[in-house]
């Protein structure tokens, strides 16, 4: 597994609570790339941040004023339907996210891709390689279900890291009445 990512100046990232609690004016569904739509949910997103771009001799830079932008807009989602999140760019076998957690995630199994989660706000608790509860599988050698019997639990907060390497079953659990804010990195396996 080849990983190089710089989180400087993500890792420093906030949502202001003006922006948790400001309206977001509706946005048009954006494209998907073609690749990750057989992947991703039928539903509104916002537009990338930044577009599909080749990494080799090129830096991607995301303003921050964006980046707070489209949390803005994630976080006004999550308090709609629990959840939001939104692709900031894909390049190779790496594909950037933001997301943001009203509630506990699914029960969730990547046979092919590691999760590298960079917590930006607020806690939870993942859990990892416990059974996984309902299991149904989807495209890309995913499995998601209604959650994780047995396992390890880990408090995560702002500032941690956590890798999550394919093929562990894993879980996060959100507490009641917080929002779990998350840059992720996707890194599919060769």
């Amino acid at each position: 597994m080849k990983i190089a990512i710089s989180v400087m100046a993500a890792l420093a990232l906030t949502v202001p609570l003006a922006a948790q609690t400001a309206p977001v004016p509706a946005t048009a569904p954006a494209t998907a790339p073609a690749s990750a739509a057989a992947v991703q949910p039928a539903q509104t997103r916002p537009a990338p941040l930044l577009g599909p771009a080749p990494l080799q001799n090129k830096i991607l830079v995301f303003q921050g004023q964006q980046v707070q932008a489209q949390l803005a807009q994630l976080v006004e989602r999550a308090k709609i339907r629990h959840h939001g999140d939104g692709e900031l760019a894909r390049s190779g076998n790496i594909a950037l996210q933001l997301s943001v957690m009203a509630v506990n995630g699914p029960g969730e199994l990547h046979r092919n891709a590691d999760d590298l989660l960079m917590i930006q706000q607020g806690s939870a608790t993942v859990v990892t390689g416990g059974t996984m509860l309902n299991g149904k599988d989807r495209p890309g050698g995913n499995t998601y279900g209604s959650g994780l019997e047995g396992g390890t639990s880990t408090t995560i907060g702002p500032g941690d890291i956590v890798l999550i390497p394919a093929g562990l079953t894993h879980q996060l659990l959100v507490p009641p009445g917080t929002v779990l804010v998350v840059i992720v990195g996707k890194i599919q396996e060769p």
